[in-house]
């Protein structure tokens, strides 16, 4: 088992389809001590431990330095502050280091921001990092960790827990967009229903809200925390798993409270109401739950309670209703005692302390000559060496395998008889560009057949089996994640499916009903109109930058309101990008700014646009599903030039060298695409290239083979090719084309 607790924490762990725990970075080394300094004006030193102003979040300029056995880098101008709440009256402070406070999109090794956490309650510096490694192993959407030491102005400030901030970046590194609702869980965050206004949501008693969001600010949008808090407490109880499901991701969940409880993690949600995050994900629109703060565990005790004798099945303080819910159904207390059980097998008292003793190893000598280590409590040098198998006394009632072992025997006292739970979770790709729906379904272990089934007008149409053999984009095999893809007819406006999983005898239907899936577009007036992707002076935004953008028109004589819509560069991710909560006029334009800087105001899409010509799509929602409305592809495009409708609202599309940016098109602005592409287009194709000639051209297969294609003009005809990657020469220059 340790070899194997090693091995995962090196590699990258799949969870579901573009959802990961990434890679350790060198930021975070596993096996060593790496050196952090920082490098500041001693007045503002000053400032930041200046009493009247430790809640001050005031970041001061400070230079940055990084040390380890693998890489050096020095950056100027960060960003320096203290953080935390009760330890900025420590001695033993913790700080935030921040890389794009002064220096817009500056970064350390992809990371934008650290947190250097002191761990001045805990004598042994082990139980946030064993936490979050431990939930790094059981597949939780966790921070990556590593200890440091820490010089401030070259005084050594002590060994630190420098882990990862949980922001736009780390949403976006583990669920492949950062489009999504983040909202950070301070104190009082219950889950309880407040009311339908989402205003009532935005309740900040201590200057911070409540639910406090931190992507997509500007939009300030509650809206669907609202209602996944109104499923939450208004369903009732028979028909809480198939509604709740909708918009919550309730298996993670099951297994996050297990390991939350096994912990003792009482400043945690289901006793506190407290530190947690909970991030919407764009690829399916369900709500997940992220733990964070993991230090007052394992035995820590600041309420006066034996946390090794918790009933597990009433852990909470008070009534929160997404712990209470979840076990008064049987369903999922049972998963419950399933996963609860599953962590002790995983994760044993033997793991546990060969990987402390392994981290021991190499923090030890760093611990030691921290003398802020002691400050505060009293902790002694024979404290921190005994911490994993001693209690101090006060606050820390268990050494952390005294705590693990009386843990587990009282949880598995507590433990009701259990099965192995039922199927999880299904998602699939709406068809927004091609007519094929994919899906993605993940299974407790045993699931021998997995069927999705093609309902039209009730009938079942067309059966298609799901594989879970690393072949069918479902990930390893026999990983219990089984994919599979079918081609939908082009003539049906939409259809239904449903999932049927077989295991042990008997079949579980996935979801609770069929699921209805778009497949014709909306007929609407509301359309993309042009595009512009190499903006080197046609037009600024309001900053004086000159970014990409995109322009709507709304065809209706009416007004409509643009939140009704979302633009989205990756079909993967439909709802992408929102637009502006106004109305977009009758026969009107509406310029959206493509350069992933929605800071800047409501205009600003979260997303670029690609200088090498990529899929544009807009949608809506249509009878609570997602349905394209408007597609194009645009062309790799010349600077300064855009490309867009011949005329507002209708076809064909052509190349503009005067463009028309939030307003009227017109033909007069065309180019001439035999003398201004730089390079064939639209690539990717699915039929045909356009492309200037020149003197002569060619086109070669992947393998050098030269094949003789029909051209006309300047186009030519790849609709008999199968799909693949070609090449065509032009005049000597090469080009990659693919074909979709």
């Amino acid at each position: 088992m340790r070899s194997f607790l090693f091995l995962l924490l090196l590699a990258p762990v799949t969870v579901l389809g573009q959802w990961v725990l990434p890679e350790p970075s060198l930021a975070f080394p596993t096996e060593e001590v790496a050196t952090i300094r920082i490098e500041i004006d001693p007045d503002s030193l000053d400032l930041i431990f200046f009493e009247d102003s430790l809640y001050s979040n005031h970041e001061y300029p400070a230079t940055f330095t990084f040390e380890s056995s693998e890489y050096t880098e020095v950056i100027e101008n960060v960003g320096f502050r203290l953080r935390g709440n009760t330890s900025r009256e420590a001695e033993k402070k913790s700080f935030k280091i921040s890389f794009n406070t002064f220096e817009e999109g500056g970064n350390f090794l992809g990371f934008q921001k650290f947190n250097l956490r002191g761990e001045q309650n805990d004598p042994s510096l082990l139980r946030s990092r064993l936490n979050w490694e431990w939930a790094h192993q059981l597949g939780l959407t966790n921070s990556r960790v590593a200890h440091i030491r820490l010089y401030i102005n070259d005084e050594y400030r002590g060994l630190y827990l420098n882990t990862e901030h949980i922001d736009d970046q780390f949403v976006e590194k583990r669920f492949g967009s950062d489009a999504g609702n983040l909202y950070k869980c301070h104190y009082l965050a219950n889950l309880e229903w407040w009311g339908d206004n989402p205003e009532d949501y935005k309740f900040a008693p201590w200057g911070t809200r409540v639910y406090e969001l931190k992507t997509n600010e500007l939009a300030d949008d509650y809206a669907e925390l609202v209602h996944f808090i109104d499923v939450l407490n208004n369903t009732p109880s028979a028909d809480l798993p198939c509604e709740l499901e909708k918009v919550f991701d309730v298996d993670k969940y099951l297994r996050t409270v297990a390991f939350e409880i096994l912990i003792g993690h009482w400043d945690g949600y289901v006793w506190n109401n407290n530190n947690y995050y909970l991030y919407q994900r764009p690829e399916d629109r369900r709500f997940e739950f992220i733990e964070y703060d993991l230090d007052n565990t394992l035995g820590i005790d600041w309420v006066g309670d034996d946390w090794t004798e918790r009933n597990i099945y009433e852990f909470d303080n008070d009534f929160r209703p997404l712990y209470e819910r979840l076990m008064a159904q049987s369903v999922y207390r049972n998963a419950f005692s399933y996963y609860l059980n599953e962590i002790m097998e995983k994760v044993t008292y033997d793991d546990i302390e060969d990987r402390a003793t392994e981290i021991l190893g190499f923090i030890t000598e760093a611990a030691l000559e921290d003398e802020y280590r002691t400050m505060d409590f009293g902790f002694t040098d024979e404290d921190f060496e005994n911490g994993l198998y001693t209690d101090w006394g006060g606050h820390v009632e268990y050494g952390i395998l005294p705590y693990i072992e009386a843990r587990y025997q009282s949880a598995l006292e507590q433990l009701e008889e259990f099965e192995q739970p039922l199927p999880g979770m299904v998602i699939d790709n709406a068809p927004l560009i091609d007519p094929a729906i994919r899906w993605k379904v993940t299974t407790p272990e045993g699931a021998y057949e997995v069927f999705a089934e093609i309902i039209v007008n009730g009938e079942v149409t067309a059966t298609t089996p799901l594989y879970d053999d690393g072949l069918h984009d479902d990930g390893l095999a026999n990983d219990n994640l089984w994919s599979n893809e079918q081609t939908l007819s082009g003539n049906l406006e939409g259809i239904h499916y449903q999932i049927t999983v077989e295991r042990d005898e008997s079949s579980t239907l996935l979801p609770c009903e069929p699921q209805w899936v778009w497949i014709q577009p909306l007929e609407s007036n509301v359309v993309l109109n042009e595009v512009m992707s190499n903006n080197d002076f046609t037009v600024s935004d309001q900053m004086g930058e000159y970014d990409d953008w995109f322009e709507l028109f709304n065809g209706n004589p009416t007004g409509v309101l643009g939140s009704d819509y979302w633009v989205s560069d990756n079909p993967t991710y439909a709802q992408k990008f929102r637009l502006p909560a106004s109305v977009i006029g009758g026969n009107d334009h509406l310029l959206i700014w493509a350069d992933k800087d929605d800071e800047q105001g409501l205009d600003h899409a979260n997303f670029r646009l690609s200088n090498n010509g990529e899929d544009l799509m807009l949608s809506t929602m249509d009878e609570g599903h997602i349905r394209l409305v408007d597609h194009i592809f645009f062309p790799g495009l010349p600077s300064d030039i855009s490309y867009g409708r011949e005329n507002d609202g209708t076809t064909p599309w052509i190349l503009f060298e005067n463009p028309t940016p939030d307003a009227e098109n017109g033909v007069l602005s065309v180019v001439e695409a035999t003398t201004t592409l730089p390079h064939p287009y639209p690539n990717p194709t699915r039929d045909v290239i356009y492309a200037s000639f020149g003197a002569s051209y060619a086109l070669f297969d992947g393998a050098g083979r030269q094949i003789n294609i029909l051209a006309i003009g300047e186009k030519i005809d790849l609709s008999p090719l199968p799909s693949g990657v070609y090449i065509l020469i032009i005049d000597d220059r090469k080009y990659r084309i693919l074909k979709k």
